[in-house]
């Protein structure tokens, strides 16, 4: 927990008193009432009058809210028969070396937490649930409490971090909030004014005079320490400690075709759904540039709302407005819950219109000038794109023969995949025509997309489809569910519900046999026997029709001519897309960051299939409603995927996926397969894409020089795995191994060999 890492004896300590008129006084009476004001909204351009509040005030409000012992009980009753679906439920109860370690239990702990008599108020229960849930290390499960999201709590200092060959890294204070990110995102004057006047009290006038200043600790414990273990409670990007570090800085993004790049927000100055027992106050032993300390105390995170409306008076009404349900526990079978026939699929891949756009924008690029491009030097300090779309541009670096293909997004945010796969396609036979000879792929930050879209990309750079293969959690709930599904009624229904369910041959086609349910397996995790459906391969008919029909490269890139870049975060699509290109292909990765400067694993959370908990709900009734028109109402009660009684808003996966090579555990799903990178760049800082870019490019000259070099020197290298293990055998005579194995595990021993790297940063060559 938060409060039990302060080295300070006691609990947190926060601002006794601000600035004159700058905090709205505490409210005696009712905690929520000194929360309100008028058109709170301050973010994106609205104007209004704003207030700020004290993390104290906004705690006082949360803590308000009681909780039963009855309530709790359903709450995590209605929760644990959600996660029966819940693919890694079985293996993150043991896993160890070489896999990733884990000892999470996750359905006792929430019975624990239901149980607990010490946890008497609503914000401390989904608090508890909420930790519980993030131990699991997995992104695509969320668990986010309407009731406590409300307002959003930063800190003044937007917090990055310097690296230096060797070592861990030095944190530094990059800029202020409402100077960089918040300004960028439309924070009102007002509202800046306010926060700066605020904290300007116990920093000693305005916050931005430590911009650069290197933070040595925070609340006694040395800096990187620090945010290294809010990482480790409170996010669950990756089973990777390096990765959710990473999570929690700024990093550098292209937005779209209207700007060029924007530094995304990182965790540790701003927050929204705090844990309930976090320190309010944080305490910064800074030194200056030219060495000077400076101890800033009790800095306090500061509130205001970030909903479009707020409007409520007190406890009673704030409660009402955010906290109760959304939905009734009771289905009401009505007329309208009835099957409706399945529409087409609007998301479909249209191959007119996708090479209509390569052709417009083949033509438009190759005659387009340099003020007709969008300009990235003043970023990048590098060449113009040559091609720039959503979430993707394409680069050339000054060597001339070095290209880069950078893609933040496997999801166009405009939900124009067309545009999206014709932009790839163009970019990359813009890299071709520029004379690229090496690729480098860089998916930093990248946290996935549309899987086809991921296939898709990959025909096309590698003219040939191998597809990840993936299974299904079977028990009793799931296996009734898929089994309806895939009647020719509950097909429909469940199509034109989302699909979650959906397994006929238009969807997926299975590795072994006629059908998913057919051929299952029996892995032993978490100390007994998991029941696993037969695996199969996504369809993606539209997408490889696309692709199909496009001109090809005329040579491309083999794979020891490409490399991936990553920083850890590069999950769901884009975790399967390295995933393939590392084990099918034999692509290497290459990561940047961390907390230890060592290699750690560039892709995470690599299932699939994943969906709200109301779309979950809605899809099982739809498919189990269209069974028979009969059904009871007294039997739709029963029905185990109630709502929640308290109002949460998230999500979870229902696949799971597998390396396509079969390499090592045959029974352990990619994503706790620990598969280290084969390089760690050593880079100043890694949001300055030219020095990235440069380092990566120069990584790539020296491996494929030490590569041809039988007698290179070796060094042993240090390799964060995070643990991991062997998971189980298969059990059944009827496990399909073609096709379908697991990834292998990265051995815990490497040899590495260190070679300097030219430009500005130092490199560290780690060879598998």
């Amino acid at each position: 927990m938060w409060s039990s890492i302060t080295a300070a004896a006691g609990a947190a300590v926060f601002l006794a008193a601000a600035a004159a008129g700058s905090v709205r006084a505490q409210n005696s009476t009712d905690p929520c009432a000194s929360l309100v004001t008028s058109n709170t909204y301050f973010v994106n351009g609205q104007t209004g009058t704003p207030s700020v509040v004290t993390g104290a005030e906004l705690f006082a409000c949360y803590g308000s809210f009681t909780v039963n012992d009855t309530v709790k009980a359903s709450q995590v009753s209605v929760l644990k028969s959600y996660l029966n679906l819940y693919p890694y439920a079985d293996i993150a109860k043991s896993s160890s070396s070489p896999n990733f370690a884990s000892q999470v239990d996750i359905m006792s702990a929430l019975d624990a937490i239901a149980a607990d008599t010490t946890v008497t108020t609503e914000f401390q229960f989904q608090t508890k649930i909420q930790a519980a849930l993030n131990s699991l290390y997995d992104a695509h499960i969320s668990y986010s409490p309407k009731c406590f999201g409300q307002m959003a709590l930063g800190q003044p200092f937007v917090i990055d971090a310097r690296y230096k060959a060797g070592s861990a890294p030095t944190l530094y204070i990059r800029s202020t909030y409402v100077n960089g990110s918040a300004a960028a995102n439309g924070l009102a004057t007002t509202l800046a004014s306010l926060l700066t006047s605020t904290w300007s009290s116990v920093t000693n006038g305005d916050p931005a005079t430590y911009v650069n200043y290197t933070i040595k600790t925070i609340n006694s414990i040395d800096a990187v320490q620090y945010i290294q273990y809010i990482a480790d409670y409170w996010t669950s990007n990756s089973h990777t400690a390096a990765s959710r570090f990473n999570g929690m800085l700024p990093r550098v993004d292209w937005n779209n075709v209207t700007s060029n790049v924007r530094f995304n927000d990182g965790l540790s100055y701003i927050l929204s759904n705090p844990p309930s027992d976090m320190n309010l106050t944080w305490t910064y032993e800074l030194q200056s540039p030219a060495g000077e300390t400076t101890t800033l105390s009790n800095v306090p995170w500061l509130g205001f709302f970030a909903q479009p409306t707020v409007s409520f008076t007190d406890s009673a009404s704030y409660y009402q407005k955010f906290c109760s349900s959304s939905t009734t526990s009771a289905l009401k079978l009505t007329t309208a819950d009835r099957v409706v026939p399945p529409t087409r699929d609007s998301d479909e891949v249209n191959l007119d219109e996708v090479s209509r756009l390569v052709q417009e924008k083949t033509v438009s690029f190759a005659s387009a000038d340099a003020s007709s491009v969008s300009e990235s030097k003043s970023a990048f300090s590098i060449a113009s794109p040559k091609v720039q779309g959503e979430a993707t541009s394409f680069h050339v670096l000054d060597d001339g023969t070095t290209g880069i293909f950078f893609l933040t997004s496997f999801s166009p945010s405009t939900g124009n995949k067309d545009n999206f796969l014709a932009t790839a396609i163009s970019g990359l036979k813009a890299l071709e025509t520029a004379g690229v000879t090496k690729l480098i792929i860089d998916l930093t930050g990248n946290s996935g997309g549309v899987i086809c879209l991921g296939d898709a990309i990959m025909k096309y750079m590698m003219n040939q489809g191998v597809w990840l293969p993936f299974d299904f959690r079977l028990t009793q709930s799931s296996t009734s569910i898929a089994s309806w599904a895939n009647t020719a009624t509950g097909l429909q229904a469940s199509r034109s519900s989302g699909g979650l369910f959906a397994f006929d041959s238009s969807i997926v086609t299975p590795v072994q046999g006629s059908s998913v349910l057919n051929n299952t397996v029996t892995y032993t995790r978490g100390g007994g026997p998991s029941v696993y459906s037969g695996k199969f391969y996504l369809n993606c008919p539209t997408e490889e029709t696309a692709v199909n029909a496009m001109t090809q490269l005329s040579k491309g890139w083999s794979p020891d001519a490409m490399v991936i870049l990553t920083d850890g975060l590069c999950g769901s699509t884009c975790g399967h897309f390295t995933r393939v290109m590392r084990d099918e292909y034999g692509v290497k990765a290459y990561v940047t960051g961390g907390s230890t400067g060592a290699t750690f694993q560039p892709s995470t959370f690599e299932g699939a299939n994943v969906g709200s908990w109301d779309a979950v709900r809605t899809e099982a009734l739809a498919v189990y409603q269209a069974q028979s028109s009969s059904i009871s109402q007294a039997e739709v009660d029963t029905w185990p995927l109630k709502a929640f009684p308290l109002s949460i808003s998230g999500q979870l996966p229902l696949w799971e996926s597998y390396s396509p090579k079969g390499t090592g555990q045959l029974d352990a799903p990619a994503e706790w397969v620990a598969s280290p990178a084969d390089a760690y760049l050593d880079v100043a800082d890694v949001t300055d894409k030219a020095s990235v870019w440069s380092a990566a490019a120069s990584a790539f000259a020296v491996a494929t020089n030490a590569g041809k070099t039988a007698g290179a020197a070796q060094a042993t290298a240090t390799i964060e795995t995070n643990g991991g293990g062997t998971v189980g055998n298969v059990s059944t005579a009827s496990a399909t191994k073609t096709g379908g194995a697991a990834p292998g595990a990265g051995a815990a021993g490497m040899a590495a060999a260190t070679v300097g790297a030219a430009f500005v940063a130092m490199l560290v060559v780690l060879f598998v």
